[in-house]
């Protein structure tokens, strides 16, 4: 795993809201590549 997957991990965890451009944000990503880490993460 790597770490922008550990990192949304901890904070999904935090219970914060957040949205999945909020997070392609962040991580400097797209949506999409956001989308296949949920997707990688709720497997």
């Amino acid at each position: 795993m790597n770490e922008r997957r550990l990192t949304m991990m901890r904070i999904i965890d935090s219970r914060k809201k957040f949205t999945a451009r909020e997070l392609a944000e962040r991580f400097n990503v797209s949506v999409w590549t956001i989308q296949r880490d949920l997707y990688y993460l709720q497997q």
